[in-house]
C-alpha cells in the first residue's frame, strides 16, 4: 500500500518492539521530499 504512495521499503527492524508479550519486527519506509508527488 505505501508503495504506490511512493514510499521505498528501507528495511526490517528485527524484533524491535515487545507487543502483547512477544518481540515484534518493525518494517520501515521512507520518502524523499524531492520524490513526494502530492
Amino acid at each position: 500500500v505505501v508503495e504506490k504512495l511512493g514510499f521505498v521499503h528501507e528495511g526490517t527492524k528485527r524484533d524491535d518492539a515487545f507487543v502483547g508479550g512477544e518481540y515484534v519486527d518493525r518494517e520501515v519506509y521512507a520518502v524523499l521530499a524531492g520524490e513526494w508527488e502530492a
